[in-house]
C-alpha cells in the first residue's frame, strides 16, 4: 500500500486575498513504464485514478486479462492507496472516464480492441470500439456495451442524468456501426444510454470540416431539463449554424443546448479572426441562473475578445441567457497557456485551472518556464484575486480534462504526467529524475491560514508528587493547536485539543516556558509568545488560607491594597504575574496593610501570589486604567 507523502504547506502570499489554494497532500503512482492518467473521479470513499497498464508476470494486480488493461487504482480522502483493480480482455483496453451514480453503481467509458474478458462480445470497428460499462458498488460488471463508427472513436466526456443513465460525448470521422448521421467531416457524436445498456437515442452535430467537443455540463431543469456541450467549429453547413470568421479553416467556440431527449435546441459561436491559425477552443462552460460562463483558448485580439496582451491567453467569457457577451477576460503570459476546468463558486468567483509555461504576466510562481499547472481565482466580474502554479522543475501534463475534479467550492483533486522529484513533486515510484512519466495526484484546498494562539495558565506551581497544572489557549477557529513545554524534561505533557495538562516531575525546580501554535488544514500558524510558569519543589510548603486575606479593590485603579488579617504572620513576598507569567511587580508585605501602586501597568487580568515562610496564595485580580479614574 502506498501512503501519501505529507507535504510542507506552503504559505503563499501573491495577492491580498483570504481564498488561497493551498496544496493539501500528493501521492505518486507507476510503473517501471510509462504511466498515464486519464481521469479523477470523486467516490463515496475518496477518489479513483484511472490508467492503463501493461502489467509483467507475475502480476499482482487483480482482473489483469493481458496486454493493456484498464487500470483503476482507488485512494482516500488523504491520498492513500485503499485497493486496485484492471478491467479488458486479451488486447488493448482501457478507460478514460469513471462517474459513481447516487446509488453507488459506476459508469466506466473508454476504448476496447477486445472480444473477450470484461470487453463486449462485439466485433472491433476501425481503430477501436468505444466502450461503456457498468458495474456495482463493488465494482463487478453488470452489462458491457460497444458503441462508434467504424472509423475513429474519440472519447470527450459523459454525465450522469436524473433519469439514472448516462450521456456520452463522442468525436466521429465517419459514419457506420452504431453512427445513425455522419456529416462528412469529423462530427460530435452525443449518444444517451438508459441504465440498463441500452441507447435511447443518438445526435450528431456537425458539417463536414471539423467539429470538435471537450465538455458536457448540466445547463438547466426547467422549463426543459438540458445540457451544454462545449467545443468548437469551423463553418456554416449540417448542423452548424453561426460562424465568426468567413474563413472555413477558422476554428470558433461553439456552445450547443441539447434537451434530455436529443434534441438540439440553441447554439452560438464566439471568437476572432486568428481562428486559422491554431483556433479558438471551448473547454469547459457552467450554467448560471441568468446565463453561462464559457472558458476558451484563444490568440485572437479582435472581433469578440475585447482585450488580449497575449500570443495564447486563456479566455473567460459571461454571457446572458440569450448568450450575449456581458463581458470577456483574457489571462496569461508571454508563452503558452491553455484552461482545463472552470468553477463557479458559492460567493460569485470563479476558479480557473489550466497549464501554462509563462513566467510574467498573470501567471505566478511557475517552475523555471516548465510546463506547470496554474490555478487562479477571479472575482465575479473576472478580476484576477489570486495565481499560481504547481509543478516540478520539468514539464508535467495533463491531457485530459476530466484529471481534475471538483470536491467541493475551492477544493479541487488534480492527476498529471510527471517525470521529475523537484518543486512540489516529493516522490516519484520510478521515474524521479528519468525520461519515464509517473502519475502524480495532489489536492489543492483554500483556507484561511491558522490564527496566532496565546496559552493562559498558573504563573506559579508545585511539582511535589507530580502535580499537575492546566493551561488553554483563546478560543479561534483553528482545528487543534499544537503545544511545547521548554525545559522538555520539566514534566510530562497531555494535551487534548486546546488544553493542556502537565504532570510536573517530581522535585522539579524552575522557571519553565509554555509556547502554542494553531493547528488547521492550511498548517500551523508561527508559535507564540511563550507563557511562563515559576516551578518550586514546595516541599514541606502548605497552602495559606484565602480567608486570612483580602485584596481590594478588584478590580483595580491605578492601586490597590493587601491585608494580613489576624493569624497571617510577616513579613511575607508577593508577587504580580502577567497572562505570560512574567512577574511584573514584586514586593514585600511588611505591615498588616500594604498599598502597592499598579498605575503604570497596562489593564488586564493578573495573577497573583503571596508566600509566607513555607506557605503560598494565589489568586487574581484584574487591573483597569487609571484614565478611567
Amino acid at each position: 500500500m502506498k501512503k501519501a507523502i505529507p507535504f510542507v504547506f506552503l504559505i503563499l502570499s501573491f495577492f491580498a486575498y483570504s481564498q488561497e489554494l493551498y496544496l493539501q497532500w500528493q501521492n505518486a503512482f507507476g510503473t517501471i513504464e510509462d504511466d498515464h492518467i486519464f481521469c479523477t473521479s470523486k467516490t463515496n470513499f475518496g477518489y479513483i485514478l484511472l490508467s492503463s497498464v501493461i502489467c509483467k508476470a507475475p502480476c499482482s494486480i487483480p482482473g489483469y486479462q493481458g496486454d493493456e488493461d484498464a487500470w483503476l487504482i482507488a485512494i482516500d480522502s488523504t491520498g492513500n492507496q485503499l485497493w486496485e483493480r484492471c478491467y479488458g480482455g486479451s488486447d488493448n483496453d482501457y478507460f478514460e472516464i469513471i462517474l459513481q451514480t447516487e446509488n453507488r453503481q459506476y459508469y466506466m467509458l473508454g476504448y476496447t480492441n477486445s472480444t473477450d474478458g470484461d470487453a463486449p462480445n462485439e466485433p472491433i470497428h476501425g481503430t477501436s470500439n468505444g466502450w461503456l460499462m457498468y458495474a456495482d458498488s463493488n465494482q463487478n460488471k453488470i452489462w458491457s456495451v460497444a458503441f462508434g463508427c467504424d472509423g475513429i472513436t474519440q472519447i470527450r466526456d459523459a454525465i450522469v442524468t436524473s433519469d439514472g443513465g448516462i450521456i456520452t460525448v463522442s468525436r466521429i470521422n465517419t459514419g457506420g456501426f452504431t453512427v445513425q448521421t455522419h456529416y462528412g467531416g469529423n462530427n460530435i457524436y452525443v449518444c444517451k444510454f438508459r441504465e440498463d445498456g441500452i441507447m435511447e437515442w443518438q445526435l450528431t452535430i456537425g458539417n463536414t470540416g471539423l467539429t470538435n467537443a471537450l465538455r458536457i455540463r448540466k445547463a438547466r431543469e426547467e422549463p426543459v431539463e438540458s445540457y451544454y456541450i462545449i467545443g468548437s467549429s469551423d463553418y456554416m453547413e449540417g448542423t452548424i449554424t453561426c460562424e465568426k470568421d468567413h474563413d472555413r479553416d477558422a476554428q470558433d467556440v461553439h456552445i450547443w443546448e441539447v434537451d434530455a431527449h436529443g434534441q438540439l435546441i440553441w447554439q452560438n459561436c464566439y471568437g476572432g479572426s486568428a481562428g486559422a491559425s491554431g483556433g479558438d477552443l471551448g473547454y469547459d462552460i457552467v450554467a448560471l441562473k441568468e446565463g453561462f460562463t464559457f472558458v476558451a483558448k484563444t490568440k485572437s485580439k479582435d472581433m469578440d475578445i475585447s482585450r488580449n496582451p497575449w500570443d495564447e491567453a486563456i479566455w473567460l467569457v459571461r454571457c446572458d441567457r440569450e448568450g450575449n457577451i456581458l463581458w470577456d477576460r483574457c489571462y496569461g503570459g508571454s508563452n503558452e497557456q491553455w484552461p482545463l476546468f472552470l468553477d463557479r463558486t458559492a460567493d460569485g468567483n470563479y476558479v480557473i485551472i489550466g497549464q501554462s509555461n509563462s513566467l510574467d504576466g498573470d501567471v505566478m510562481g511557475n517552475h523555471k518556464g516548465s510546463m506547470d499547472i496554474w490555478a487562479f481565482i477571479t472575482d465575479s466580474l473576472g478580476n484576477i484575486l489570486w495565481s499560481h502554479c504547481y509543478g516540478s522543475n520539468r514539464d508535467d501534463y495533463t491531457y485530459f480534462l476530466s484529471t481534475l475534479t471538483k470536491v467541493k467550492d475551492y477544493e479541487y483533486i488534480i492527476g498529471v504526467e510527471a517525470r521529475s522529484r523537484s518543486g512540489d513533486i516529493t516522490w516519484l515510484p520510478y521515474s524521479p529524475y528519468g525520461e519515464s512519466h509517473d502519475i502524480w495526484v495532489f489536492s489543492l484546498k483554500a483556507c484561511s491560514p491558522p490564527q496566532n494562539t496565546f496559552p493562559s495558565g498558573p504563573a506559579t506551581a508545585c511539582s511535589l508528587g507530580g502535580g499537575e497544572s492546566t493551561y488553554t489557549v483563546m478560543e479561534t477557529e483553528n482545528l487543534s493547536t499544537e503545544w511545547r513545554l521548554e525545559p522538555e524534561d520539566a514534566g510530562e505533557l497531555f494535551p487534548h485539543g486546546d488544553t493542556l495538562h502537565i504532570a510536573w516531575k517530581n522535585g522539579y525546580q524552575g522557571t519553565i516556558a509554555i509556547i502554542a501554535r494553531g493547528i488547521n488544514p492550511c498548517g500551523a500558524s508561527v508559535w507564540s509568545e511563550p507563557f511562563y510558569t515559576q516551578v518550586e519543589a514546595c516541599l514541606g510548603e502548605e497552602t495559606l488560607n484565602p480567608g486570612s486575606i483580602s485584596i481590594y479593590p478588584n478590580p483595580a485603579k491605578g492601586r490597590f491594597y493587601v491585608t494580613l488579617k489576624e493569624g497571617m504572620g510577616f513579613p511575607a513576598l508577593f508577587t504580580l504575574y502577567n497572562l505570560m507569567g512574567i512577574h511584573v511587580l514584586e514586593t514585600p508585605l511588611e505591615t498588616r496593610q500594604t498599598s502597592i501602586d499598579c498605575s503604570t501597568l497596562p489593564a488586564g487580568i493578573y495573577f497573583w501570589a503571596i508566600k509566607y515562610q513555607n506557605k503560598w496564595a494565589k489568586g487574581k485580580i484584574i487591573l483597569q486604567s487609571s484614565k478611567d479614574q
